[in-house]
Protein backbone atom coordinates (compact mmCIF):
# COMPACT_ATOMS: atom_id res chain seq x y z
CA UNK A 1 0.00 0.00 0.00
CA UNK A 2 1.26 3.46 -0.97
CA UNK A 3 -1.17 5.20 1.36
CA UNK A 4 -0.06 6.54 4.74
CA UNK A 5 -1.53 4.26 7.41
CA UNK A 6 -2.14 5.01 11.08
CA UNK A 7 -2.97 2.10 13.40
CA UNK A 8 -4.70 3.41 16.53
CA UNK A 9 -4.86 1.47 19.80
CA UNK A 10 -6.49 2.81 22.96
CA UNK A 11 -4.28 0.53 25.06
CA UNK A 12 -0.61 -0.35 25.41
CA UNK A 13 0.64 -2.63 22.64
CA UNK A 14 4.42 -2.71 22.87
CA UNK A 15 5.83 -4.45 25.95
CA UNK A 16 2.36 -5.66 26.85
CA UNK A 17 1.15 -9.13 27.75
CA UNK A 18 -2.47 -9.62 26.72
CA UNK A 19 -4.19 -11.09 23.67
CA UNK A 20 -5.40 -7.78 22.22
CA UNK A 21 -1.84 -6.44 22.23
CA UNK A 22 -0.62 -9.60 20.46
CA UNK A 23 -3.20 -9.14 17.71
CA UNK A 24 -2.56 -5.41 17.25
CA UNK A 25 1.22 -5.68 17.25
CA UNK A 26 1.08 -8.53 14.75
CA UNK A 27 -1.24 -6.50 12.52
CA UNK A 28 1.04 -3.45 12.67
CA UNK A 29 4.19 -5.42 11.90
CA UNK A 30 2.57 -7.28 8.99
CA UNK A 31 0.47 -4.52 7.42
CA UNK A 32 1.90 -4.04 3.87
CA UNK A 33 2.61 -0.33 3.89
CA UNK A 34 5.99 1.38 3.91
CA UNK A 35 4.42 4.47 5.44
CA UNK A 36 2.75 3.31 8.64
CA UNK A 37 2.79 4.33 12.29
CA UNK A 38 1.43 2.81 15.49
CA UNK A 39 -0.38 5.10 17.92
CA UNK A 40 -0.97 3.66 21.40
CA UNK A 41 -1.81 4.77 24.93
CA UNK A 42 0.61 3.58 27.59
CA UNK A 43 -0.68 1.94 30.76
CA UNK A 44 1.18 4.50 32.86
CA UNK A 45 -0.81 3.65 36.00
CA UNK A 46 1.10 0.35 36.28
CA UNK A 47 4.27 2.37 36.91
CA UNK A 48 2.82 4.39 39.79
CA UNK A 49 3.24 1.76 42.49
CA UNK A 50 3.72 -1.97 42.99
CA UNK A 51 0.84 -1.94 45.46
CA UNK A 52 -2.12 -3.62 43.70
CA UNK A 53 -4.79 -1.53 45.48
CA UNK A 54 -3.07 1.69 44.41
CA UNK A 55 -2.71 0.31 40.89
CA UNK A 56 -6.44 -0.49 40.80
CA UNK A 57 -7.32 3.02 41.97
CA UNK A 58 -5.18 4.60 39.28
CA UNK A 59 -6.60 2.16 36.72
CA UNK A 60 -10.09 3.60 37.21
CA UNK A 61 -8.74 7.15 37.55
CA UNK A 62 -6.98 6.64 34.22
CA UNK A 63 -9.99 5.04 32.50
CA UNK A 64 -12.55 7.73 33.34
CA UNK A 65 -10.48 10.93 33.43
CA UNK A 66 -6.95 10.68 32.04
CA UNK A 67 -7.67 8.32 29.14
CA UNK A 68 -10.30 10.50 27.40
CA UNK A 69 -7.90 13.46 27.54
CA UNK A 70 -5.05 11.28 26.28
CA UNK A 71 -7.20 10.15 23.35
CA UNK A 72 -7.79 13.74 22.25
CA UNK A 73 -4.01 14.30 22.31
CA UNK A 74 -3.52 11.05 20.39
CA UNK A 75 -6.04 12.13 17.72
CA UNK A 76 -4.11 15.39 17.26
CA UNK A 77 -0.91 13.40 16.72
CA UNK A 78 -2.67 11.21 14.15
CA UNK A 79 -3.94 14.29 12.27
CA UNK A 80 -0.42 15.73 12.20
CA UNK A 81 0.92 12.45 10.78
CA UNK A 82 -1.66 11.72 8.08
CA UNK A 83 -1.85 13.29 4.65
CA UNK A 84 -4.91 15.37 3.90
CA UNK A 85 -5.43 13.21 0.83
CA UNK A 86 -5.42 9.43 0.58
CA UNK A 87 -4.87 8.32 4.15
CA UNK A 88 -5.91 5.08 5.83
CA UNK A 89 -6.68 4.51 9.51
CA UNK A 90 -7.11 1.23 11.37
CA UNK A 91 -9.00 1.49 14.66
CA UNK A 92 -8.28 -1.44 16.98
CA UNK A 93 -11.59 -2.26 18.62
CA UNK A 94 -10.32 -3.66 21.89
CA UNK A 95 -11.46 -0.78 24.07
CA UNK A 96 -14.75 0.95 24.80
CA UNK A 97 -16.59 1.67 21.53
CA UNK A 98 -17.12 5.33 22.49
CA UNK A 99 -13.41 6.02 22.00
CA UNK A 100 -13.55 4.52 18.50
CA UNK A 101 -16.66 6.53 17.58
CA UNK A 102 -15.17 9.82 18.79
CA UNK A 103 -11.90 9.18 16.92
CA UNK A 104 -13.58 8.28 13.63
CA UNK A 105 -15.91 11.31 13.71
CA UNK A 106 -13.08 13.77 14.40
CA UNK A 107 -10.69 12.28 11.84
CA UNK A 108 -13.33 12.16 9.10
CA UNK A 109 -14.28 15.77 9.82
CA UNK A 110 -10.73 16.99 9.18
CA UNK A 111 -9.75 14.53 6.42
CA UNK A 112 -12.52 14.18 3.85
CA UNK A 113 -10.93 11.38 1.79
CA UNK A 114 -9.98 9.31 4.81
CA UNK A 115 -10.67 5.57 4.71
CA UNK A 116 -11.32 3.89 8.07
CA UNK A 117 -11.07 0.20 8.91
CA UNK A 118 -12.68 -0.66 12.25
CA UNK A 119 -10.92 -3.86 13.29
CA UNK A 120 -13.10 -5.38 16.01
CA UNK A 121 -11.54 -7.92 18.38
CA UNK A 122 -14.95 -8.78 19.80
CA UNK A 123 -18.52 -7.49 20.08
CA UNK A 124 -18.32 -4.59 22.50
CA UNK A 125 -22.01 -4.58 23.40
CA UNK A 126 -21.87 -8.19 24.59
CA UNK A 127 -18.90 -7.39 26.85
CA UNK A 128 -20.63 -4.37 28.41
CA UNK A 129 -23.92 -6.25 28.75
CA UNK A 130 -22.21 -8.86 30.90
CA UNK A 131 -19.95 -6.55 32.91
CA UNK A 132 -21.47 -3.05 33.14
CA UNK A 133 -24.57 -1.15 34.12
CA UNK A 134 -27.57 -1.14 31.75
CA UNK A 135 -26.99 2.51 30.82
CA UNK A 136 -23.41 1.81 29.65
CA UNK A 137 -24.64 -1.24 27.72
CA UNK A 138 -27.39 0.83 26.06
CA UNK A 139 -24.98 3.60 25.02
CA UNK A 140 -22.48 1.03 23.80
CA UNK A 141 -25.09 -0.61 21.58
CA UNK A 142 -26.00 2.70 19.96
CA UNK A 143 -22.38 3.71 19.36
CA UNK A 144 -21.31 0.29 18.08
CA UNK A 145 -24.03 0.40 15.44
CA UNK A 146 -22.86 3.88 14.39
CA UNK A 147 -19.22 2.79 14.20
CA UNK A 148 -20.12 -0.10 11.90
CA UNK A 149 -22.10 2.28 9.71
CA UNK A 150 -19.61 5.15 9.40
CA UNK A 151 -16.52 2.97 8.90
CA UNK A 152 -15.50 2.23 5.32
CA UNK A 153 -14.52 -1.28 6.38
CA UNK A 154 -15.72 -2.94 9.59
CA UNK A 155 -14.95 -6.48 10.59
CA UNK A 156 -15.55 -9.25 13.10
CA UNK A 157 -13.19 -12.13 13.95
CA UNK A 158 -15.51 -14.97 12.92
CA UNK A 159 -18.71 -15.93 11.13
CA UNK A 160 -20.27 -16.45 14.57
CA UNK A 161 -19.65 -12.82 15.54
CA UNK A 162 -20.68 -11.69 12.04
CA UNK A 163 -24.09 -13.32 12.50
CA UNK A 164 -24.40 -11.64 15.89
CA UNK A 165 -23.62 -8.19 14.42
CA UNK A 166 -26.15 -8.75 11.65
CA UNK A 167 -28.77 -9.72 14.24
CA UNK A 168 -28.04 -6.70 16.47
CA UNK A 169 -27.57 -3.97 13.85
CA UNK A 170 -28.85 -5.32 10.51
CA UNK A 171 -25.33 -4.83 9.14
CA UNK A 172 -23.21 -7.42 7.35
CA UNK A 173 -19.60 -7.01 8.54
CA UNK A 174 -16.43 -8.30 6.91
CA UNK A 175 -14.50 -11.24 8.37
CA UNK A 176 -10.97 -10.58 9.62
CA UNK A 177 -9.82 -13.60 11.60
CA UNK A 178 -7.53 -13.28 14.58
CA UNK A 179 -4.00 -14.31 13.78
CA UNK A 180 -0.49 -14.40 15.19
CA UNK A 181 2.83 -13.28 13.79
CA UNK A 182 4.87 -16.55 13.70
CA UNK A 183 7.96 -14.55 14.66
CA UNK A 184 6.27 -13.95 18.01
CA UNK A 185 6.37 -17.69 18.71
CA UNK A 186 10.12 -17.85 19.29
CA UNK A 187 11.08 -19.79 22.40
CA UNK A 188 13.92 -19.52 24.89
CA UNK A 189 15.53 -22.94 24.74
CA UNK A 190 17.64 -22.69 27.89
CA UNK A 191 16.74 -21.10 31.20
CA UNK A 192 17.81 -22.19 34.68
CA UNK A 193 14.40 -21.08 35.99
CA UNK A 194 12.38 -23.37 33.71
CA UNK A 195 9.64 -25.33 35.44
CA UNK A 196 10.55 -28.95 35.99
CA UNK A 197 8.18 -31.89 35.72
CA UNK A 198 4.72 -32.14 34.17
CA UNK A 199 2.38 -29.18 34.30
CA UNK A 200 -0.64 -27.62 32.62
CA UNK A 201 -0.62 -23.87 31.96
CA UNK A 202 -3.20 -21.10 31.67
CA UNK A 203 -2.35 -17.62 30.37
CA UNK A 204 -4.52 -14.56 30.91
CA UNK A 205 -5.37 -11.77 33.31
CA UNK A 206 -7.36 -12.81 36.39
CA UNK A 207 -9.12 -9.42 36.26
CA UNK A 208 -10.97 -10.53 33.10
CA UNK A 209 -14.10 -12.40 34.19
CA UNK A 210 -13.96 -15.33 31.67
CA UNK A 211 -10.32 -15.95 32.66
CA UNK A 212 -11.21 -15.77 36.34
CA UNK A 213 -13.94 -18.39 35.93
CA UNK A 214 -11.62 -20.68 33.94
CA UNK A 215 -8.72 -20.33 36.41
CA UNK A 216 -10.94 -20.98 39.44
CA UNK A 217 -12.28 -24.07 37.75
CA UNK A 218 -8.77 -25.30 36.99
CA UNK A 219 -7.69 -24.79 40.61
CA UNK A 220 -10.69 -26.12 42.48
CA UNK A 221 -12.30 -28.63 40.11
CA UNK A 222 -9.86 -29.93 37.51
CA UNK A 223 -6.42 -29.95 39.16
CA UNK A 224 -7.37 -32.06 42.24
CA UNK A 225 -8.91 -34.77 40.09
CA UNK A 226 -6.16 -34.57 37.46
CA UNK A 227 -3.57 -35.20 40.18
CA UNK A 228 -5.25 -38.54 40.88
CA UNK A 229 -4.39 -39.56 37.31
CA UNK A 230 -1.01 -37.75 37.05
CA UNK A 231 0.16 -37.43 40.70
CA UNK A 232 3.00 -34.93 40.27
CA UNK A 233 1.33 -32.62 37.76
CA UNK A 234 1.25 -28.88 38.52
CA UNK A 235 -0.73 -25.85 37.36
CA UNK A 236 1.13 -22.80 36.04
CA UNK A 237 -0.75 -19.50 35.80
CA UNK A 238 0.64 -16.46 33.97
CA UNK A 239 -0.77 -12.95 33.73
CA UNK A 240 -1.81 -10.16 36.07
CA UNK A 241 -4.22 -10.07 38.98
CA UNK A 242 -3.41 -13.38 40.63
CA UNK A 243 -0.99 -12.25 43.31
CA UNK A 244 -3.17 -13.70 46.09
CA UNK A 245 -1.73 -17.14 45.27
CA UNK A 246 1.84 -17.73 46.35
CA UNK A 247 3.97 -20.42 44.79
CA UNK A 248 3.20 -23.75 46.38
CA UNK A 249 3.78 -27.37 45.58
CA UNK A 250 1.07 -27.65 42.94
CA UNK A 251 0.36 -24.06 41.75
CA UNK A 252 3.04 -21.83 40.27
CA UNK A 253 2.24 -18.19 39.50
CA UNK A 254 4.27 -16.24 36.96
CA UNK A 255 3.36 -12.60 36.48
CA UNK A 256 3.86 -10.84 33.17
CA UNK A 257 6.93 -12.51 31.66
CA UNK A 258 8.86 -12.00 28.40
CA UNK A 259 7.13 -13.47 25.37
CA UNK A 260 9.87 -15.96 24.46
CA UNK A 261 9.87 -17.39 28.01
CA UNK A 262 6.07 -17.64 28.00
CA UNK A 263 6.23 -19.49 24.67
CA UNK A 264 8.77 -21.86 26.23
CA UNK A 265 6.46 -22.56 29.18
CA UNK A 266 3.59 -23.30 26.77
CA UNK A 267 5.81 -25.46 24.55
CA UNK A 268 7.03 -27.57 27.48
CA UNK A 269 3.60 -27.96 29.11
CA UNK A 270 1.89 -31.37 29.20
CA UNK A 271 -1.45 -30.36 27.65
CA UNK A 272 -3.39 -27.12 27.35
CA UNK A 273 -6.76 -27.16 29.15
CA UNK A 274 -9.11 -24.23 28.47
CA UNK A 275 -12.38 -24.52 30.43
CA UNK A 276 -13.74 -21.24 29.04
CA UNK A 277 -17.29 -20.07 29.57
CA UNK A 278 -19.07 -17.93 27.00
CA UNK A 279 -16.70 -15.11 26.10
CA UNK A 280 -16.57 -12.84 23.03
CA UNK A 281 -13.91 -13.02 20.35
CA UNK A 282 -11.47 -15.66 19.15
CA UNK A 283 -8.91 -16.73 21.75
CA UNK A 284 -5.30 -15.90 20.91
CA UNK A 285 -4.15 -18.30 23.64
CA UNK A 286 -5.83 -21.12 21.68
CA UNK A 287 -4.29 -20.12 18.35
CA UNK A 288 -0.80 -19.75 19.81
CA UNK A 289 -1.00 -23.13 21.53
CA UNK A 290 -2.01 -24.80 18.26
CA UNK A 291 0.76 -23.01 16.35
CA UNK A 292 3.26 -24.20 18.95
CA UNK A 293 2.17 -27.80 18.36
CA UNK A 294 0.33 -28.46 21.62
CA UNK A 295 -2.50 -30.81 22.54
CA UNK A 296 -5.45 -28.55 23.36
CA UNK A 297 -8.58 -29.54 25.30
CA UNK A 298 -11.31 -26.99 25.83
CA UNK A 299 -14.96 -26.03 25.75
CA UNK A 300 -16.50 -24.93 22.49
CA UNK A 301 -15.99 -21.31 23.56
CA UNK A 302 -12.21 -21.85 23.60
CA UNK A 303 -12.32 -22.65 19.87
CA UNK A 304 -14.80 -19.99 18.79
CA UNK A 305 -13.98 -18.85 15.26
CA UNK A 306 -11.15 -21.38 14.82
CA UNK A 307 -11.05 -23.88 11.97
CA UNK A 308 -9.97 -27.18 13.55
CA UNK A 309 -7.95 -29.64 11.52
CA UNK A 310 -9.57 -33.05 11.85
CA UNK A 311 -8.35 -35.49 9.20
CA UNK A 312 -9.70 -39.04 9.54
CA UNK A 313 -10.70 -38.28 13.16
CA UNK A 314 -6.99 -37.97 14.06
CA UNK A 315 -7.02 -34.60 15.75
CA UNK A 316 -4.87 -33.13 18.51
CA UNK A 317 -7.75 -30.81 19.42
CA UNK A 318 -10.47 -31.97 21.82
CA UNK A 319 -13.73 -30.06 22.29
CA UNK A 320 -15.77 -31.29 25.24
CA UNK A 321 -19.53 -30.94 25.70
CA UNK A 322 -19.83 -31.29 29.48
CA UNK A 323 -17.85 -32.43 32.55
CA UNK A 324 -18.35 -36.10 31.82
CA UNK A 325 -17.16 -35.68 28.24
CA UNK A 326 -14.18 -33.61 29.41
CA UNK A 327 -12.89 -36.36 31.72
CA UNK A 328 -13.54 -38.98 29.06
CA UNK A 329 -11.33 -37.00 26.66
CA UNK A 330 -8.65 -36.45 29.33
CA UNK A 331 -8.51 -40.20 29.94
CA UNK A 332 -8.16 -40.78 26.20
CA UNK A 333 -5.32 -38.25 25.94
CA UNK A 334 -3.47 -39.81 28.88
CA UNK A 335 -3.74 -43.31 27.39
CA UNK A 336 -2.64 -42.17 23.90
CA UNK A 337 -0.39 -39.28 24.90
CA UNK A 338 2.70 -40.04 22.81
CA UNK A 339 0.70 -40.56 19.60
CA UNK A 340 -1.42 -37.41 20.10
CA UNK A 341 1.63 -35.33 21.04
CA UNK A 342 3.37 -36.26 17.77
CA UNK A 343 0.15 -35.54 15.88
CA UNK A 344 -0.04 -32.06 17.44
CA UNK A 345 3.50 -31.30 16.25
CA UNK A 346 2.54 -32.30 12.70
CA UNK A 347 -0.72 -30.34 12.79
CA UNK A 348 0.99 -27.09 13.77
CA UNK A 349 1.96 -26.58 10.10
CA UNK A 350 -1.74 -26.25 9.26
CA UNK A 351 -2.36 -23.68 12.01
CA UNK A 352 0.74 -21.63 11.21
CA UNK A 353 -0.39 -21.39 7.57
CA UNK A 354 -4.01 -20.54 8.34
CA UNK A 355 -3.49 -18.23 11.32
CA UNK A 356 -0.39 -16.32 10.29
CA UNK A 357 -1.49 -12.68 10.54
CA UNK A 358 0.40 -11.81 7.34
CA UNK A 359 -1.63 -14.34 5.33
CA UNK A 360 -4.87 -13.13 6.90
CA UNK A 361 -4.05 -9.49 6.07
CA UNK A 362 -3.10 -10.24 2.46
CA UNK A 363 -6.31 -12.22 1.88
CA UNK A 364 -8.40 -9.48 3.50
CA UNK A 365 -6.85 -6.71 1.38
CA UNK A 366 -7.22 -8.71 -1.85
CA UNK A 367 -10.82 -9.78 -1.20
CA UNK A 368 -11.95 -6.25 -0.27
CA UNK A 369 -9.85 -4.45 -2.90
CA UNK A 370 -8.17 -2.13 -0.43
CA UNK A 371 -5.56 0.12 -2.08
Amino acid sequence: MRTKTAIICFFQVKNSYHGAAEVSLGLFNSWPSKKKKLFELNDWHLLVSKNKKIQLFFHYFNSYLIKPISIIILIKKVLNYLDKKKSFVIIEGASWIGFSFLTIVILKFFIKDLKVFYHAHNIEYDIRRNNNYKLISFITKILEKKVYRISDYASTVSTIDARRIKFLYRIKPLIFSNGVDPHRLKILKKNKNFIKGKYIIYTGSYYYKPNRIAIDRLIYKILPRLKEKIPKIKLVITGSGFEKIKDCEEIIYKNNIPKNILNSYIKKSHIIILPMTNAPGTKIKTIESLMLGKIVLGSRFAFKGINILNSNNKSSVFVYKDNKDMWSKINFIIKNYKFIKNLALKNKVFYIKNYSIKNIINDFIYENKIK
